[in-house]
C-alpha cells in the first residue's frame, strides 16, 4: 500500500466554487466521471483514496449529486476498472446495462467503467469503493456484464462476506499507512 492517501475535500474551497472543484478533481480521479448537483453553494464533498499496486480503496462522502460515465468519457479512460461499491450512508439509484437499483446502507453493486453508467445520490451519502482492474474481476467471476448495476442487498451472504473482507482490508491499509 502507498503510505500517502490522496485526499480531496471541498472544505477549504469557497462555496460558489465547490462543485466546479469537485467536478475537476474527482472526475479525473475516478476514471473520467461527470458530476452534477443541484445543491448549489451548499455542495460539499470529501474523497480519500488509498492506492495500492492492484486495488485502490476510495471513501466518498458528499452532498446530493449525480455521476455519469458517458460515451464521450469512455474514450478518455486508461485501464478499465470495476467499481465494487459498498453503500455506507444515504441512498443511491444506480443504472448500468439496463439494470436499475436502489442502494441502501449495507448494500453493494458493481459498476463497470468500460461501459456507460449513471448513479444519482438524492441525499447526503457515503460509499466505500474498491477500484479493481476489470481483467482481474473477469478472471475471478467471469462476465462482469451479467452483474454490473445489480444491487446485492445487505442480507445476501456474498454481500456480508464482502463487507467483512473490505472493512478488514481498509482498516489494515489505513493502519499501515500511519
Amino acid at each position: 500500500m502507498n503510505a500517502c492517501p490522496t485526499i480531496i475535500s471541498t472544505e477549504s474551497v469557497p462555496p460558489g466554487e465547490r462543485l466546479a472543484y469537485w467536478k475537476a478533481q474527482v472526475g479525473m480521479l475516478l476514471t473520467h466521471l461527470e458530476c452534477y448537483s443541484t445543491a448549489g453553494d451548499a455542495f460539499s464533498g470529501t474523497v480519500v483514496v488509498q492506492p495500492s499496486n492492484v486495488v485502490s480503496f476510495v471513501h466518498i462522502k458528499a452532498s446530493l449529486h449525480a455521476i455519469a460515465r458517458g460515451r464521450t468519457r469512455l474514450a478518455q479512460s486508461g485501464e478499465e476498472r470495476v467499481f465494487i461499491v459498498l453503500q455506507t450512508d444515504g441512498e443511491a439509484r444506480v443504472e448500468q446495462d439496463g439494470r436499475q437499483g436502489l442502494l441502501k446502507p449495507g448494500d453493494m453493486t458493481l459498476l463497470d467503467t468500460s461501459r456507460t453508467f449513471h448513479a444519482d445520490f438524492p441525499e447526503p451519502m457515503s460509499q466505500l469503493v474498491l477500484q479493481v482492474p476489470r481483467a482481474l474481476v473477469r478472471k475471478q467471476v467471469g462476465a462482469v456484464e451479467r452483474f454490473a448495476g445489480t444491487v446485492v442487498p445487505t442480507s445476501n451472504t456474498v454481500c456480508k462476506l464482502t463487507w467483512d473482507f473490505v472493512q478488514f482490508i481498509v482498516q489494515e491499509s489505513w493502519h499501515a499507512s500511519r
